[in-house]
């Protein structure tokens, strides 16, 4: 069984993206009501969730097609991070209204796409790597070229015909 590692760094990044975000909500945030303002801190760690799913499946298989869909999501983590932590520490917008506030929705949403591209691609991946690197269908494939044991070597050759 694998370490559950790449599980605590992937809820650790997920916790620090939600923190990073409530800074940066409670920061700029005036005037919006409070499911609002809990609705935007929640949906800025959504796409990380399939990371948390990915990282607790290779802990508990150990699938080494899983590789690359792990390292997928920490790359969807780390960004993720690093995106809310510059709006967190990046200040008051000048005016409030304004529409330097579109990235309390278009941050996440923006995110979700790419995190949807990143996934697909280290699912492609992952399924190459389970098509070209699995023991068990070698092994199959391997089988089936060989003769079957007991019907070659049961059969006589037939007298010639007089």
């Amino acid at each position: 069984m694998a370490s559950p590692a790449s599980l605590v760094i992937l809820v650790c990044a997920l916790l620090l993206t939600e923190v990073f975000a409530t800074i940066n909500t409670i920061d700029e945030a005036y005037g919006f009501r409070k499911a609002d303002t809990i609705f935007i801190i929640l949906i800025a760690g959504v796409s990380q969730l399939p990371g948390l799913v990915i990282a607790f499946r290779r802990w508990k298989k150990n699938s080494v097609a899983a590789i690359p869909m792990l390292f997928g999501a920490y790359i969807i983590a780390l960004t993720g991070s690093a995106v809310y932590a510059k709006y967190a520490f990046d200040g008051t917008a000048d005016l409030m209204k304004a529409s330097g506030h579109m990235h309390f929705i278009g941050v996440p949403i923006l995110h979700c796409v790419f995190a949807v591209v990143i996934y697909v691609a280290c699912g492609i991946v992952s399924m190459a790597l389970t098509l070209l690197w699995n023991p068990r269908r070698r092994d199959e494939q391997s089988h089936a070229l060989e003769p079957a044991a007991g019907l070659v070597s049961n059969v006589q050759p037939s007298p010639p015909a007089q």
